[in-house]
């Protein structure tokens, strides 16, 4: 028998279970407004100018809106050379997704609204130097000047820009100043460097009438690239949209949505509010309640959980190259953690996890429990089995964390992962491989239908298909059920 119990098939079962998502949707709207409040108050408390612009940047957001492939913003940058990304500094992801961002536009400079102007000179000598990013926030007094908000995506955007040989440019004023004076402050410095220009700053500023205005009126109309507007988020839920997704919603602004609002303004209430506000676990402890959880609801006894590897913290990646003996291993693993965000490497761990947020480190739980009763075969017919029914236990172990996630489309796994030439071959698999499955049902003791061909589950292609495959039979309640049933 299958780990994960899954609900029934057929039009009633999925009327009940889009009824229960819909009431899902609604209760999360609900706390993230909740959240959203807290925050708010924290944030503007005693400042009615910022607390007016708040509300004038959140009512700049239209209505309506375009889903647009994920490379749509590069060309509108590309022409108007001023690149506009918001951050929410408290939100490690939204670091990470700015570094991704650096590394495929390639400015010639990138302004840092975390860096005082005074500190310029610092930076320069960074940037000619073989120091650590760590060692740059350590001089440039991070911890003291932003408190508790996370460096783990600051250290990856700073590492980017230094890799991609890019100028830093310190954004943030010497000395305290107003909103509407800080937009002014920012626009004289990125005016006065050439394009192609970058800047990371907080979301408010780009209300399009704040700091995109002041520089259009020297003739510089930005592109703005928002990150994770909430309404939008629940939109997308709703009608079944993927997430993450790009949204156009004008010809130079667009919004980045990949993250759930209430984990948004969670991270603002961590940032901004007293240590006791909001208690979260680390991510290991977290990881090995969950962990636990899945044991004890399979009626087995709790055990020790793997070791657990975050390979997206800076100060964990060089770890991977002590997990394999050869190089051929090392690459493998990565295409691994770069298409599925996470990898088991046996029943006794570790545990990599590449991608932060709940959605992945429970998809790895599920997987180690799988992997702890199923180790990985040999044969690669029996790997491919097996790397399908375990992407099928993670989705599944995901959605115990999440009832609302949705598998990712196969459109998103192909745009980033295979090229032109990959994806010829990759459509004809899959149209075999799901002809098989429609004449076929599995069913307990089925093997595998034989008129599918199956890639090495170590591949690019492998790894597309399986996954995607995995999540999507998941997501519909069928699943790969063995002979095997545990012990």
């Amino acid at each position: 028998m299958g780990f994960f119990p899954l609900p029934g098939t057929g039009p009633k079962a999925s009327s009940d279970r889009q009824r229960m998502k819909t009431k899902g949707i609604d209760l999360q709207r609900e706390l993230w407004s909740r959240c959203a409040r807290i925050s708010e108050r924290l944030l503007v408390g005693g400042h009615p100018g910022l607390k007016k612009a708040k509300r004038a940047f959140e009512a700049s957001f239209p209505s309506t809106y375009e889903r647009v492939s994920p490379q749509s913003w590069k060309k509108p940058a590309r022409e108007s050379g001023y690149l506009l990304v918001g951050d929410h500094h408290g939100l490690a992801r939204s670091q990470f997704f700015a570094a991704e961002i650096c590394r495929s536009f390639r400015p010639w400079t990138l302004g840092l609204e975390f860096v005082r102007g005074n500190q310029q000179k610092t930076l320069d000598h960074w940037l000619g130097s073989t120091r650590s990013p760590q060692a740059l926030l350590r001089e440039i007094h991070f911890e003291e000047q932003w408190g508790s908000f996370p460096q783990e995506g600051v250290l990856d955007l700073l590492q980017s820009a230094r890799e991609i040989g890019c100028r830093l440019l310190a954004l943030a004023p010497d000395n305290p100043m107003g909103l509407s004076a800080r937009d002014r402050h920012f626009a004289r410095l990125l005016l006065r460097i050439g394009p192609p220009v970058m800047a990371l700053i907080g979301d408010i500023h780009l209300d399009p009438m704040r700091l995109p205005a002041q520089l259009s009126k020297e003739g510089r109309s930005p592109t703005i690239l928002h990150q994770n507007h909430a309404p939008y988020y629940f939109e997308l839920a709703e009608r079944h949209q993927p997430i993450p997704s790009l949204l156009r919603l004008e010809p130079r602004r667009f919004t980045w949505v990949d993250t759930h609002p209430i984990l948004v303004e969670e991270s603002a209430l961590q940032s901004l509010g007293p240590e006791d506000l909001v208690e979260a676990l680390p991510l290991p402890e977290h990881f090995a309640q969950i962990c636990e959880d899945l044991l004890i609801a399979q009626g087995q006894a709790p055990v020790p959980p793997p070791p657990l590897l975050l390979s997206f913290d800076p100060s964990q990646a060089d770890v991977l190259n002590e997990l394999v003996s050869t190089k051929k291993d090392l690459e493998r693993l990565c295409r691994e953690l770069l298409i599925c965000g996470n990898a088991v490497l046996g029943p006794r761990g570790p545990v990599v996890v590449n991608l932060p947020g709940t959605n992945h480190l429970a998809e790895a739980a599920a997987k180690w429990v799988h992997c702890r009763f199923f180790p990985r075969p040999r044969r690669l017919l029996e790997r491919s089995l097996w790397r399908l029914e375990n992407e099928i236990h993670g989705f599944q172990g995901s959605l115990r964390m999440n009832p609302l996630r949705n598998p990712m489309p196969l459109d998103w796994y192909l745009e980033r992962f295979l090229s032109s030439r990959s994806r010829r071959n990759f459509h004809r698999m899959e149209q075999t491989l799901f002809q098989s499955f429609s004449s076929s049902p599995l069913e307990e003791g089925s093997s595998f239908p034989p008129s599918g061909r199956l890639p090495n589950p170590s591949s690019k292609e492998g790894l597309v298909l399986l996954r995607w495959i995995g999540q999507t039979l998941g997501a519909e309640g069928a699943f790969l059920v063995g002979s095997k049933t545990l012990a």
